[in-house]
């Protein structure tokens, strides 16, 4: 075994869509063989990486502010916006 990395998943609105979302380690990127294009796989608190069909369809770029919210969302609405890296 070479990489161990810990998985989050829970279901999440990212930017009005219904969807779900992953929480991980540097480590799952190998261990997924995700490929960074842009950005960074070491992420700050309140960073996300998005997919590059996401980027391409939304006009999402580095930098950009994209809304996340959790269901049972308890955070102040100002607190519920991530940044894309």
């Amino acid at each position: 075994m070479s990489v161990v990395a810990p998985l989050r998943f829970s279901p999440a609105t990212v930017d009005g869509d219904e969807t779900s979302v992953t929480g991980a380690t540097v480590g799952a990127f190998e261990l997924l063989d995700l490929r960074v294009v842009e950005g960074t796989d070491e992420l700050a608190s309140g960073e996300v990486v998005i997919t590059q069909d996401k980027a391409d369809s939304d006009g999402l770029a580095l930098g950009d502010p994209i809304a996340v919210s959790f269901l049972d969302d308890h955070r102040p609405e100002p607190d519920r916006t991530a940044t894309v890296a």
